[in-house]
């Protein structure tokens, strides 16, 4: 009995050592499967690949994600972990030796079990491409033993992202560390170049003062401060221009203009740099079939006359300069423009040309150089036409000269085309060999004219019978030429009209006196030669086609300045031009004068801004708020040291007609008061 008792408690004891033993395996494993879910919950959704590592070595497969397929394994399977790393050192572009380190290394620290995730990238080659990996090693010991999940995530596009960024802000550093050099070399320069003019204005000043009773010397003295003066200012222009690029402040303003107004602009303003080196400034137009765009005149001007100067300015004395303008194609809204300046002038070098648009670079400075500038030019000139939405190119050559080519495409103005009259039937004839007398036949024809071109005067004279219109260039020496129109004049008879082209007359070449009608300057419009048509024929009558509309003598005007020194040069400049100049102080004052005045006392009014107790801007909306409308419509064109395109934006809308940035040139003075005048008249 006693053995039975024994036996039974044994029995017992081993029974309940058993459940227990089991119901410890049950609840462990269903801890470590719970820590185990708890790990890997959370990151297999975004992860390529999970793998699990267990206590003797193998690595359990928890996700491998199919399009990934870098171990080729199921979920579930448990695999060596010297198996994982073979499959994934197989894939490496490089030595394998780092990577198996750096995953052994980071087995050994997840192990530890901080909380800390070990992270670290590769590169490997699949899929005909080269990737990037990123493992991520994270242990525990929350459990029995350390548990390490290991995820493994593609990364290519975020490492490329990362590359590209940084090879971005490396070039960033670079221009700027280039820029903050070219600023530097500028500043050098510059310091140079504003002193060069300062000196020679104060030299020369002192010169003036001295000399006071000899007026040859105090002229020639005079006309050295004006040079220095102007260039000094066109310097300042040019650092306050790229200031505004740089800030992004230009605004372009669009506005109806005739291309024909623009190259006159161009040629007045070079003709007396061209004329003090000897030079030739050749301005042609071919296949122009429209005239007038919109676009920012003023920007326009600049674009070109950029590139004019810095042609005159390298190009040594005798040499030419090209300005050539066509039409490469046009539909109903736009044409596309191309403007080209060429010279044979000293050239550049390739090495230049790769930075010729970068602000601040010139090839060669002031002092080695000898030539004025700040290297600003033709960075503003790029920014201006890539602002038009156009595009510029250059081509040069150390000792063969330069060529700049800018295309533009402008918006057509078809409202001022007008009416084209033809002359079906009649004959004309173009004499000359130049690129201009290239270009008139296709304009002579799109007036129905039957044209031919004679290359010599000698064939001029044999062809020139029965033509009922000859379109004469003065190429020829003036005295056998002359000669030559008269003879010319006998052979088409009195009934033909007879038109000289030139770029140039003599103040004493009277052509009417050798039986010429029109004189067209160069380069010739197709307005120019409509303009001479529209009174066709009158033999008795000889038209002069000129730039000029009108005389400001006699023209009255209100000049509203404050500053003392101001008011006197602008008023002296006003009465020399013969206009009869009345001055007002301030805007209040202005208003009181016009209100007081006759309705026709005043022509036109200049208008200071910046001035006290009234300031241009109100005095100008009181003047446009008068009872009399006559009084209220007087033209009123601000003048001003606000040189800014918003300045100008709001003299306009303060009602006043132009805008003209002091120190003014007397021209640019000049063409708006006689634009404002007349447009007033009409």
């Amino acid at each position: 009995m006693l053995l039975v008792y024994l036996f039974a408690s044994l029995l017992l004891v081993f029974i309940f050592f058993s459940l227990y033993t089991i119901a410890f395996w049950i609840f462990s494993n269903k801890k470590n499967r719970r820590m185990r879910n708890l790990i890997v919950e959370g990151i297999v959704d975004n992860e390529d690949m999970v793998l699990l590592l267990n206590n003797e070595g193998g690595v359990e497969i928890i996700k491998n994600n199919r399009g990934f397929k870098v171990v080729n394994a199921e979920i579930g399977a448990i695999l060596p972990l010297s198996s994982i790393i073979s499959s994934f050192s197989s894939l490496l572009d490089h030595d394998p030796g780092s990577f198996i380190s750096s995953f052994h290394n980071s087995i050994e620290s997840a192990k530890k079990g901080k909380g800390d995730d070990i992270v670290f990238v590769d590169s490997f080659i699949f899929n005909g491409e080269t990737n990037y990996l990123q493992f991520m090693l994270r242990g525990t010991h929350e459990g029995k033993e350390p548990v390490v999940v290991i995820t493994v995530r593609l990364v290519t596009k975020v490492v490329e992202k990362e590359k590209e960024e940084k090879e971005k802000l490396q070039e960033a550093l670079e221009k700027a560390e280039a820029a903050a050099k070219a600023k530097s070399t500028f500043l050098a320069n510059m310091s140079h170049d504003l002193r060069t003019p300062m000196n020679a204005i104060i030299g020369y000043t002192n010169l003036a003062q001295s000399n006071i009773s000899d007026i040859n010397k105090e002229k020639k003295y005079l006309e050295r401060i004006t040079d220095s003066s102007k260039q000094l200012l066109s310097l300042l222009n040019d650092v306050l221009d790229m200031s505004l690029i740089e800030g992004g402040k230009i605004n372009l303003d669009e506005n109806s203009c005739c291309l024909r107004d623009v190259f006159a602009s161009i040629e007045s303003l070079t003709e007396t740099s061209v004329a003090a080196k000897g030079q030739m400034l050749h301005i042609s137009v071919d296949n122009l079939l429209h005239e007038n765009v919109f676009v920012d005149k003023v920007r326009l001007n600049q674009i070109l006359l950029n590139c004019v100067t810095n042609a005159i300015k390298y190009t040594p004395e005798g040499g030419d300069i090209w300005l050539t303008l066509y039409e490469k194609s046009a539909d109903k809204e736009k044409g596309i423009f191309v403007f080209k300046i060429k010279d044979n002038g000293i050239g550049m070098s390739k090495e230049f040309l790769e930075i010729i648009w970068e602000p601040f670079e010139r090839e060669r400075n002031t002092t080695v150089s000898k030539i004025q500038g700040t290297g600003l030019g033709m960075a503003i000139t790029k920014n201006l036409v890539t602002l038009m939405n156009g595009n510029i190119e250059v081509e040069s050559s150390i000792g063969e000269g330069s060529e700049f080519t800018i295309t533009l495409a402008l918006r057509l103005d078809v409202t001022k085309e007008g009416e084209v009259r033809t002359y079906s039937g009649r004959k004309a004839l173009v004499v000359g060999n130049t690129k201009t007398v290239q270009s008139l036949p296709p304009l002579l024809e799109r007036l129905s004219l039957s044209v031919s071109v004679a290359s010599s005067y000698e064939d001029a004279l044999k062809m020139a019978e029965g033509v009922d219109v000859l379109v004469l260039d003065m190429t020829i020496p003036r005295s056998s030429g002359l000669e030559t129109i008269k003879e010319l004049r006998k052979r088409i008879g009195e009934k033909a009209l007879f038109i000289v082209t030139t770029y140039k007359l003599k103040d004493d070449e009277k052509l009417e006196d050798y039986g010429v009608d029109a004189y067209a300057p160069k380069p010739v419009f197709f307005s120019d030669l409509q303009k001479i048509f529209s009174l066709c024929p009158l033999p008795d009558h000889t038209l002069y086609v000129t730039r000029k509309e009108m005389d400001l003598r006699g023209k009255q005007v209100l000049l509203v300045e404050d500053n003392d020194l101001n008011r006197e040069i602008a008023e002296t400049v006003l009465t020399d031009m013969g206009m009869i100049v009345e001055c007002a102080v301030n805007g209040q004052d202005a208003v009181e004068k016009v209100e007081n005045a006759t309705q026709d006392a005043f022509d036109i009014i200049l208008m200071d801004i910046q001035m006290p107790v009234m300031d241009g801007y109100e005095a100008t909306r009181r003047i446009r708020s008068l009872s009399d409308k006559k009084k209220a419509s007087i033209p009123i064109l601000s003048m001003t040291a606000n040189a800014f395109p918003e300045d100008k934006i709001k003299a306009l809308d303060a009602g006043m007609n132009g805008h003209v940035a002091k120190p003014f040139e007397t021209t640019v003075l000049v063409s708006e008061m006689i634009e404002a005048i007349l447009s007033n008249e009409s």
